[in-house]
């Protein structure tokens, strides 16, 4: 089986990896306590897959994905936690920029009735602000504390993982579809956005949930499950209004390629593209979104990366946007990019059967996979150009369709579903090409 290859490649590439920098990071205390609280994400994830892989066809149900995650989510984020509060003597993770402002407004609407906390929050933040505010504020209502929070999220993460298992077990068998879930679940990414204050929690959980009432409508066709769907990604406006378009782009295109036929199918998707694209809505947030909200700022960018970026960020930037980002393991500041690193390097042994998936999938017209496959190429795509890969709160909406793609091409071929199998060296040749990579980008 491939995926057991790659979950053995995982253990020996991360233990080289964070042994190899161990002896250079422990001449910082901050940053060796940070590179221990990486290295514990790395061995809860690694220990979870293992275990689960080896697991009877009987073990692959929700209940038991449920409290997987929740354990595995509790304990990374108390990593994350105990090295924010030993360093920074806060709760906010290294994101002080954002989370404060998060925090402090929604600390002082709390305190307000619901027509003053509104009229605050119209005068004084962005459209696509509001939802991460009223989040935390209702939150707050109930308890004012980052750690109470904080296990929310976890436990929001947990129900995400949950309706990616049931989006996963009508494209593939439930043992693929619980790993599926649980790899990207239990990532250190996944479980660092449950700490310290920010949106990118929720975001993850509504798009999933418009993916999850968008494939039981395909399997039932039942209307109001489409009705549902289109909720919860118009719910997606008050988080990133980009996001939000890009997802109606996505579900919109795939009902056309499914129930259009001939030229009509090309005429309605070129349309629905060039609504979605030239619309000003969209124009304008994508700019706040991707650029900082300065239409010259891609063009600085691009001269920064040119001038001073270096020949591995020019290279890995735009890389990164399909196949990243890579992960972090070596640290110059405190910034918690390390946090990110065990899941990243399991995202990064991905990148292969996820383009093979996107292949197949079109070649053979695997039609209920689109959705997936557009959403992620839409979100990447728009990163790459923005030359803001290396930027993973970007790339974290469209990673959850990556993990389902990539394990349904997992499943197709270690079942023998697929006509060409790869040789030993093609597959080994990929870890040695991902260990490589890894070890430039850390030593750049």
């Amino acid at each position: 089986m491939i995926l057991k290859r790659i979950i053995t490649a995982y253990w020996a590439i991360g233990i080289l990896l964070y042994v190899s920098f161990t002896v250079v990071l422990m001449k910082n205390p901050d940053f060796l306590l940070m590179h221990s609280m990486s290295l514990g994400t790395f061995l809860v994830f690694a220990i979870a897959v293992t275990v689960s892989c080896k697991k009877r066809k009987r073990f692959f149900t929700g209940q038991n994905l449920f409290f997987t995650v929740l354990t595995c989510l509790v304990i990374e984020a108390t990593f994350f936690q105990l090295a924010s509060w030993f360093i920074d003597r806060d709760f906010f993770v290294f994101s002080k920029a954002d989370a404060m402002g998060y925090y402090l407004g929604a600390l002082k609407m709390s305190k307000m009735g619901m027509a003053d906390s509104f009229r605050y929050l119209s005068l004084n933040f962005g459209f696509d602000d509001w939802g991460a505010f009223l989040w935390v504020t209702a939150v707050f209502r109930i308890v004012p504390s980052i750690l109470f929070l904080d296990f929310l999220c976890c436990i929001m993460g947990a129900f995400s993982a949950l309706m990616m298992f049931n989006i996963g077990r009508s494209l593939m068998p439930k043992r693929y579809a619980y790993m599926a879930a649980l790899t990207f679940s239990i990532a250190s990414f996944t479980a660092r956005h449950c700490v310290g204050v920010n949106k990118e929690n929720v975001t993850s959980f509504l798009i999933l949930a418009a993916f999850y009432f968008f494939y039981i409508y395909l399997r039932r066709k039942n209307r109001i499950h489409l009705v549902f769907s289109l909720l919860f990604s118009l719910s997606m406006l008050l988080f990133r209004v980009p996001v939000s378009l890009l997802l109606l782009f996505s579900l919109g295109l795939t009902l056309v390629l499914m129930y259009s036929k001939g030229p009509f199918v090309m005429i309605l998707g070129v349309l629905l593209s060039i609504a979605i694209y030239s619309s000003s809505l969209f124009a304008l947030t994508y700019e706040r979104y991707l650029r900082g909200g300065d239409t010259d700022a891609i063009i600085e960018r691009k001269m920064e990366m040119a001038a001073g970026g270096g020949i591995v960020n020019q290279a890995a930037d735009p890389l990164a946007a399909f196949a990243g980002p890579f992960p972090s393991i070596m640290m110059k500041t405190t910034k918690g990019t390390s946090f990110y690193a065990s899941g990243l390097l399991f995202r990064v042994l991905l990148a292969a059967p996820f383009f093979i998936g996107v292949y197949y999938a079109f070649r053979h017209k695997y039609k209920r996979l689109y959705p997936l496959i557009f959403f992620f190429l839409a979100n990447a795509l728009g990163v790459a150009i923005s030359v803001k890969g290396l930027e993973y709160r970007l790339s974290h909406p469209h990673m959850a369709m990556m993990y389902l793609v990539a394990f349904w091409m997992l499943a197709k071929y270690d079942y023998h579903r697929m006509k060409r199998q790869l040789s030993a060296i093609v597959v080994y040749g990929w870890f040695i090409l991902v260990t490589m990579v890894c070890f430039v980008w850390n030593l750049r």
